[in-house]
């Protein structure tokens, strides 16, 4: 309704964004400040050890030392890609770890 407070987010990679907002209506560009976006830094590895420690933990699964080092060291590997996703990035490595088992 008019007056009413809202909140849109709009989430995705930072160059495609800007982008998008780039070629968007004018009013829309207005509307959505790029200098005013809230960035999500990659992870570090130690967050990324974080995370997978607390997705494993929760599905219940458990991971040798070995298999732990090879994960982090897979997961060092993705975030040299365009597209790597942090804690969703975690959640795919586990999925294909489990289609493999």
């Amino acid at each position: 309704m008019p007056g009413e407070n809202i909140c849109v987010i709009m989430c995705g990679y930072k160059d495609l964004m800007e982008q998008m907002i780039r070629r968007a209506n004018p009013r829309l560009a207005r509307r959505f400040p790029i200098a005013d976006a809230f960035v999500f830094e990659e992870f570090y590895e130690a967050q990324l050890k974080a995370v997978l420690n607390f997705k494993m933990y929760k599905e219940g699964f458990t991971m040798t030392d070995e298999a732990k080092k090879l994960a982090l060291k897979s997961l060092k590997n993705a975030k040299q890609r365009p597209n790597f996703g942090n804690g969703g990035e975690v959640t795919n490595l586990i999925g294909r770890a489990l289609v493999n088992y």
